[in-house]
């Protein structure tokens, strides 16, 4: 992970147990709060061969937050620090909470997913928006100006639209599978 995404988690995490600390009255000390906050995705997903997506992350960090929370409102003497392998304890027998796991395997074909659709995307915008622009351009300007050079860049425009979407499909077709 990244700084900023677990710089979001982490906000994500202390957010929601302010939240519920606050609607429930609850004292506790910051700083174990930090403490906690900056190793709670660590301490609950670090499980080998079982990985997370990042919207998962999000939901564990409320979800976490939010037990913590209660954690403390059913022991309120007890310090955060004593609380949270409840917590973890928790996620990790109650089946992660019911959230999705992941293999690396599904990781890395899902990743490949996005590489694949980025292709069709560029292609889209490509067909759709740029190439119209140049095709009305030049055209608009061939009919009001019916000289050979213009037609003769018009003509470029849509072969190039055209051989550019058949060798798209082409490359795609000889794509293996």
């Amino acid at each position: 992970m990244t700084q900023t995404t677990d710089s979001f988690y982490v906000e994500t995490f202390k957010r929601e147990f302010q939240k519920r600390a606050t609607d429930l009255k609850l004292s506790f000390n910051q700083d174990s709060l930090n403490k906690i906050s900056e190793s709670h995705l660590e301490d609950l997903i670090t499980i080998p061969g079982i990985f997370f997506d990042a919207d998962t992350k999000d939901f564990i960090s409320t979800a976490a937050g939010r037990s913590l929370a209660q954690e403390l409102a059913q022991a309120p003497q007890a310090n955060l620090e004593s609380l949270w392998p409840l917590v973890i304890e928790s996620f990790k027998k109650n089946n992660y909470w019911g959230f999705p796991t992941y293999t690396e395997e599904q990781t890395q074909k899902r990743t490949e997913a996005f590489k694949e659709l980025r292709s069709y995307i560029f292609t889209l915008i490509q067909a759709m928006i740029i190439m119209k622009v140049v095709i009305f351009y030049f055209g608009l300007k061939s009919a009001s100006d019916a000289s050979t050079t213009d037609l003769i860049w018009t003509g470029l425009a849509i072969a190039f639209s055209f051989l550019s979407l058949f060798f798209f499909a082409w490359r795609k077709s000889r794509k293996k599978k």
